[in-house]
């Protein structure tokens, strides 16, 4: 009897179904897309560069002086196409969120 319900057993194990389910089979590439992390590095050094900017513009005149800089060299600076888009998408956050 000992053996018959071992036998049953091992036939069950062999019958019964896998323990996980089968996942469909998905896409996953082993390289992640480098364009957009550098797309996210370069706006991500925009703002910081803005933001530098906007602290320098903060500065009395003196203080902007003695680092070498002018206000209207600053301005200039934020006035770059680049820096503009990040303006734009600055305030469409701000405006929507």
């Amino acid at each position: 009897m000992y053996q018959s319900s071992k036998e049953q057993r091992r036939k069950s194990r062999r019958e019964s179904p896998p323990l996980s389910p089968q996942v469909a089979r998905l896409y996953m590439p082993a390289m992640p897309p480098l364009w957009l992390f550098a797309g996210i590095a370069r706006v991500l050094q925009r703002w910081k560069k803005r933001r530098a900017i906007k602290a320098l513009l903060k500065r009395d005149d003196h203080m902007l002086q003695d680092l070498g800089y002018s206000r209207g060299e600053l301005r200039r600076e934020l006035d770059e196409p680049g820096m503009r888009a990040c303006a734009r998408a600055n305030a469409s956050r701000t405006v929507d969120g």
